[in-house]
């Protein structure tokens, strides 16, 4: 972005990461993995199968970390399991909001008051039958009283009211129909989600639906469980554990010991992308002046801008500073899935460039985007009364080339040498050899934390 363009501009244009559950609610042989194999097929949703949970301790705890997962990798999160009571969706969306205050939750809803339970029983029966083996746990060979269970299952299951405390974090509702076949369920679904945001999801094809129900009918699951207790047979003998049983080898990740701390928290930058803005810019140079010619030669002759390009804000190495240490830890206590998800949090400007030969950075200003203004104070200073995001390094910037031999580190040394300590409106040397060069760029940017 260059002149004439402000950032508030910028950051009008930058929307924070829209995330949303869908939560279907319905009993056993609604068709509900079918519609959301399909979605996944169509959109960029993360399905994800209560049915694959095999941890026997705290399964629903498991269930809403794997929820909360797709959602860090996807728009949409498919949470498939029944849903069927109150208490089950309350601590799903409780979970869920709890980590993303801002996620929308969308239920699918198959409501069980437009036919009788026996209607409804008798279809889904029959569907359990027609797919016969073709599920992880409840199938007619492996689980002969499966009409039990369904029927138990429709016993319990708890209409869904959005005004009731259990339902109250529902933000919308889809009904689709418990009798209707998979197809006619499958548009319904897609017409409401793209009514409810068509900012990000376009209506498909007749064919890419075709396609989407024909690859969730295909699905062939690879994890297999009980439901219930299964008899053992009277000739099977127990077997004995050997006492080397639990002493098998574990592989290398398994040995490994969960991720330390963060080695540094910075803003990614979200904007066009800045290392092509400043090649532009150098490119489009004074000709031949030396100033411009130390730029070029870093541009090209060094291996050209760096991958990933950031502020940094805090790093663990700062430590030995209490205050340092001190901006480190409020960023590390930060919930990860709320803060650091890729929404737009600030908006960096950069005035001015610098390039001594073996290092290039720009000098940045930093300002809290209007929807990251509810970062905590912890995180925040306030210089001039504007509050902006609160930083270890003197002077905030991003390092745009490092030469063979020196340490992105220098770049603190170098812009110190330009700008003083404090930080000078204004250059207050230019070495020989060096180029400082006045810029303007603007940047959205998103915090993220950084382990290499």
């Amino acid at each position: 972005v260059h002149d004439g363009v402000s950032a508030e501009e910028v950051y009008e244009t930058a929307e924070a990461a829209l995330r949303v559950l869908l939560m279907p609610v319905a009993t056993v042989g609604c068709g509900k993995t079918t519609v959301g194999l399909a979605l996944s097929a169509l959109f960029d949703v993360g399905h994800v199968q209560n049915d694959d949970i095999t941890t026997k301790k705290n399964p629903r705890g498991a269930f809403h970390r794997s929820v909360l997962s797709a959602l860090d990798r996807h728009t949409f999160a498919f949470a498939d399991r029944m849903n069927n009571t109150g208490d089950m969706r309350l601590t799903l969306t409780a979970a869920v909001r709890e980590e993303l205050p801002g996620c929308r939750v969308v239920a699918l809803y198959w409501p069980h008051d437009r036919a009788t339970d026996e209607a409804i029983l008798a279809a889904t029966t029959a569907r359990v039958i027609a797919r016969g083996e073709n599920h992880q746990s409840l199938t007619p060979g492996r689980t002969p009283n499966f009409r039990g269970i369904m029927q138990g299952n429709l016993r319990r299951f708890e209409p869904l009211e959005p005004e009731s405390t259990s339902d109250g974090l529902v933000d919308d509702v889809i009904e689709l129909d418990p009798l209707a076949d998979a197809a006619t369920n499958l548009q319904t679904a897609v017409d409401g989600l793209c009514a409810l945001f068509p900012e990000v999801l376009q209506p498909p094809s007749p064919e890419d639906m075709a396609q989407a129900l024909e690859t969730a009918l295909q699905y062939k699951p690879t994890v297999r469980k009980n439901v219930g207790k299964q008899p053992q047979s009277k000739g099977a003998a127990k077997q004995p554990k050997s006492k080397d049983a639990d002493k098998q080898p574990k592989s290398k990740a398994a040995d490994k010991q969960p991720k330390g701390k963060p080695l540094y928290f910075g803003l990614e930058l979200k904007g066009p992308d800045l290392g092509t803005q400043v090649r532009d810019l150098i490119n489009a140079g004074a000709g031949t002046d030396a100033a411009w010619e130390v730029c070029r030669r870093m541009l090209c002759d060094e291996g050209g801008v760096r991958q990933a390009l950031h502020v940094t804000l805090a790093h663990v190495a700062a430590g030995k500073s209490p205050a340092a240490k001190a901006i480190y830890d409020a960023y590390d206590a930060l919930p990860r899935r709320q803060w650091f998800r890729g929404a737009i949090v600030a908006q960096c400007t950069a005035d001015y460039l610098v390039c001594d030969g073996k290092t290039m950075a720009i000098r940045v200003r930093i300002a809290i985007a209007q929807k990251g203004a509810l970062l905590p104070p912890s995180v925040l200073t306030a210089p001039a009364g504007r509050s902006t995001l609160a930083v270890v390094n003197a002077i905030p910037h991003i390092t745009l080339c490092v030469d063979k031999g020196a340490k992105a580190v220098h770049s603190n040394d170098m812009l110190a040498t330009v700008f003083g300590p404090d930080n000078a409106q204004r250059p207050l040397a230019c070495p020989d050899g060096w180029a400082v060069l006045p810029v303007s760029l603007a940047m959205p940017a998103a915090l993220k934390e950084f382990t290499s």
